[in-house]
Parts: structure tokens; C-alpha cells; sequence
């Protein structure tokens, strides 16, 4: 059997992305955007469940649980964005759920400030990179500020082992 070490990270919503670290070797198992499809309301962007636990799934015997960015509508945001991304989060929470995969909901304001961190997401990459010079390359666009906060959420994680 397996032995269950490994910490989940998920920054969750459409342009999210999730990470894999092992804290006692400091490794990164994976990181990866969530696979998407054109399926939502307009031919937008939905998260492909299928496609995600498909990416998750050989990971699980190793995973003692994920640690999710719990966020949620802010005043001033569309209604059609926070419909998308509450359907995200939730679809994400339905497929942890299917593998009985703990979850711990961690608010940004939370583990960010245990990082120092604000709403630059260039900061946050930047901190992924000392921390897990690994994923370095897997962090070299703008855009990979899900995937570096996926990967700060699943270090944030080491505080519940």
C-alpha cells in the first residue's frame, strides 16, 4: 500500500491550475492548468472532469489531502463570471470528493499573508520559483500565476501534516 505524504494544491476557477509537492523531499509530483473544454454557456471554457480526474487519479494513493483556495463572490464581480466560477469550484470539490480525498478550504487571505504576499501574481510566481526551483520551468509565462499559487497552496499545506 501506498504510503499517503504527498499534499494537493488547487487554485480553483477556470484559468486555476493545480500542484503535487512531496514535503519531505520537496519535490514537485505535478503541476498542471486544468484541462478545459469549449462546452460552457457561449462556447466558453469549462473544466473537463473527466480530463481532471484522469490527471488526478494515479496521483491519489499518494495524496494525504488538498489544500483549496477558498474563495468566493465579491461584490461588484459579473454574475455570469461567479456562476462560471462557482460551477468550477464545485466540480473540483466533486472530483476530490469521488476519490475520498480530504480537503482543508484555506481563504486567500489566510495563506497568503503567511507568505507576505498581496494580489501581484508576479510575486507569487516569483516565490514558487525559490521554493520549488524544480518547477521553474513550468513557471515562465504571466499566466502561470495559477500554477505557482497551486503550488504556495500545497506548500501551505505542510501546517495541517
Amino acid at each position: 500500500m501506498a504510503t499517503k505524504s504527498q499534499i494537493l494544491g488547487i487554485d480553483p476557477g477556470i484559468s486555476g491550475a493545480m500542484a503535487i509537492i512531496d514535503p519531505h523531499t520537496n519535490l514537485v509530483k505535478l503541476i498542471s492548468d486544468f484541462p478545459l473544454h469549449p462546452k460552457g454557456a457561449g462556447g466558453k471554457n469549462v473544466i473537463d472532469a473527466s480530463d481532471l480526474a484522469q490527471m488526478i487519479e494515479p496521483h491519489i494513493p499518494h495524496v494525504a489531502f488538498a489544500v483549496v483556495e477558498d474563495v468566493h463572490a465579491m461584490p461588484g464581480q459579473g454574475v455570469t463570471s461567479m456562476f462560471t466560477f462557482g460551477v468550477a469550484k464545485g466540480l473540483i470539490i466533486g472530483v476530490l470528493s469521488a476519490f475520498k480525498c480530504p480537503i482543508f478550504f484555506v481563504p486567500p487571505g489566510v495563506w497568503k499573508s503567511c507568505y507576505g504576499l498581496s494580489a501581484n501574481k508576479s510575486i507569487s510566481i516569483e516565490l514558487a520559483v525559490k521554493k520549488y526551483p524544480d518547477a521553474a520551468g513550468m513557471l515562465t509565462r504571466k499566466k502561470d500565476d495559477g500554477r505557482a499559487e497551486a503550488l504556495l497552496l500545497a506548500d501551505f499545506g505542510r501546517r495541517f501534516i
